[in-house]
């Protein structure tokens, strides 16, 4: 499942103006603050967070917290009880329910600081960085930029005298591999920066069934398999014609009419049929197209085979026959 950011919000020494974090199933707060006491969140929900390791220059302090299946709200506001303080929240959809992986950490008196190089233990992880300012003779506005592919939801400079600075960013990556970001000031500041990653959900294999019809693209990733069973999946194209997967049918692939069960029809695959013939381009078969069983056992044949996430590729299959069938 794809990482969605769902809303995200920055406050300075107040609490949060309200988001809608309805849909969110994942919440990461950053925190940057003057203080000398240990920093804590809540939220109008009443959630649990669960604090990552805090890193400190003098009393300068930047922290992560989370909250994995959060109760979530269209007015939803976030607090803290720290000192001179920034607080930047970002609202997630796709994690799974332990998700926590790796963290690092840094600080330095520079404009530049690399928070540490993590590698994460899975593909498609969510990144997540933040790095906050010393507000000691910090003076007009600073910002700040980030490299390794990370975009800046939020940022605030330091106001000497009332606020540290904080810039909170993020990072969906697809293939897991070793990052190592740096922050880069406007201007010279002492600085704190943490970085953490979190593993996502599950998402379902892609079971197939090459008949023969082309290639096609499915959510911008090129494939030589024609067929794609599984609904919900999102969109795909085909010789250049985009549609929606989904729901009962494919529809406007650009595969022609076919008709099933004696009836016509200007779609071109139906998904979650169970048991008949149709006809694609005038030919009979009594293909069954199977959507949404990720895992389990048929029979092709007379013989007994295993259906699983990697999919199964025939040309003009018959005498299919599901035994077990997983939604």
């Amino acid at each position: 499942m794809a990482w969605s950011l769902i809303a995200h919000t920055i406050k300075t020494r107040a609490t949060t103006n309200a988001i809608n974090t309805t849909g969110a199933d994942f919440i990461v707060i950053s925190v940057a603050s003057y203080s000398t006491t240990p920093i804590t969140v809540s939220d109008s929900q009443s959630n649990t967070w669960s604090p990552r390791t805090e890193k400190a220059t003098g009393n300068d302090h930047v922290r992560l917290f989370y909250c994995q299946a959060p109760t979530t709200n269209s007015a939803h506001t976030f607090s803290t009880n720290a000192d001179f303080y920034e607080i930047a929240v970002q609202a997630w959809s796709g994690s799974t329910s332990t998700p926590f992986d790796v963290e690092n950490g840094a600080t330095g008196p520079n404009a530049t600081l690399q928070t540490g190089s993590i590698t994460p233990s899975v593909n498609n992880e969510l990144i997540v960085s933040a790095v906050g300012q010393s507000a000691d003779g910090a003076t007009g506005t600073q910002t700040w930029t980030v490299d390794s592919s990370l975009t800046i939801s939020d940022q605030v400079s330091a106001l000497g005298g009332q606020h540290t600075g904080l810039a909170f960013g993020y990072f969906a990556q697809t293939t897991a591999a070793a990052i190592n970001p740096t922050w880069t000031l406007s201007s010279t500041a002492n600085q704190a920066a943490v970085i953490a990653s979190f593993k996502p959900a599950a998402g379902g294999g892609i079971t197939t069934i090459n008949a023969g019809l082309g290639a096609y693209t499915y959510n911008g990733k090129a494939s030589p398999l024609s067929i794609m069973l599984g609904a919900k999946l999102g969109t795909y194209t085909y010789a250049g014609l985009a549609s929606t997967l989904g729901g009962a049918v494919i529809v406007n692939a650009g595969l022609g009419a076919y008709t099933y069960a004696g009836k016509a029809s200007p779609l071109s695959l139906m998904i979650g049929a169970k048991i008949g013939a149709y006809t694609y381009a005038g030919k009979v078969s009594p293909l069954v197209p199977m959507f949404g069983a990720k895992v389990g056992a048929y029979t092709y044949q007379g013989i007994k085979a295993s259906l699983g996430t990697g999919g199964v590729a025939r040309n003009n299959i018959s005498g299919f026959r599901i035994i077990k069938w997983f939604f």
